[in-house]
């Protein structure tokens, strides 16, 4: 379209050029010739400019309607390549979050750490026993017991080995799309947390899997009331030794009981050992 139209300029501009030379080959003894010329020579540029001025203005539409799809084309790159950076991000944000998963563990840890206390999980037994050191430094006191809930079954097993604690988490998001708290993470995936929640609320417990506690239920982790994880949340520190095994003898302190909640009990959504002030239980 554009290259017509520069055509059709350059006919006019080329009809314009003929004319003159044209006049300029006239006799210019003849006024009257002379005159008709110069009307002729007037005429004709007043055409060219016209001419110009609207090959000009096609010539800018058209400049400007070729331009706005590529603008939008630009537009829509720009919305992609930003959403293509949330997702990224979100990606991202999802890949630090804790949660249950299948990961295999790297049983290495270290004994330079002079910490008050030593953690022992047998998942046989579904009991958490805590010792601190005697005298000669060796973690043989039987402080305190937990029951608790390991991996339910070969898919989803809590791995054996031994650990060091390495991070803590007021709450933090579980697979399946529940949350839990106070999560101390023993190794990759794998943590102590409590038993799963709907959100990141104390009032919406998930009381089936609660009332599982001392029995193998997990994804992997080591799952325990409200007021067993919040012990080793507030007193284990990372670097803090967890040993995972398997024993038909619970341990020195035997294996605590845990609380049954009724479904149909309107307090049935919080934990019963949960110290939160707005716990009904309470």
């Amino acid at each position: 379209m554009r290259l017509k139209k520069n055509v059709a300029l350059m006919a006019i501009i080329g009809m314009t050029c003929v004319t003159l030379t044209a006049c300029g080959n006239s006799s210019a003894s003849s006024d009257k010739a002379t005159s008709k010329a110069e009307q002729t020579l007037s005429t004709t540029a007043a055409q060219t400019s016209k001419a110009v001025e609207q090959t000009s203005l096609a010539a800018k539409e058209e400049l400007e309607t070729e331009t706005k799809p590529e603008n939008k084309e630009d537009k829509q790159e720009e919305k992609q390549e930003e959403k293509q950076e949330e997702k990224q991000e979100e990606v991202q944000t999802i890949a630090q979050t804790p949660v249950e998963a299948k990961e295999e563990p790297q049983s290495q840890v270290s004994y330079s750490y002079n910490l008050p206390y030593y953690i022992r999980v047998n998942r046989q037994a579904c009991t958490v026993t805590v010792y601190n050191a005697d005298s000669d430094g060796n973690y043989t006191n039987p402080v305190i017991a937990f029951a608790c809930s390991v991996g339910k079954d070969e898919e989803n097993e809590t791995p054996l080995g031994t650990y060091n604690i390495i991070a803590h988490y007021r709450w933090c998001a579980l697979a399946g799309g529940v949350t839990g708290q106070y999560a101390t993470r023993i190794t990759g995936p794998y943590l102590f947390h409590s038993v799963p929640y709907m959100d990141y609320d104390a009032g919406t417990l998930e009381e089936g899997e609660y009332n599982k506690l001392g029995s193998p239920a997990s994804l992997g982790c080591v799952r325990m009331a409200v007021s067993s994880v919040k012990w080793i949340y507030d007193n284990c520190e990372d670097g803090t030794i967890v040993e995972i095994y398997d024993d038909s003898n619970p341990g020195p302190l035997g294996k605590p009981g845990s609380i049954y909640v009724d479904p149909s009990d309107p307090r049935a959504g919080w934990d019963p050992t949960d110290p939160d002030p707005s716990n009904p239980w309470n």
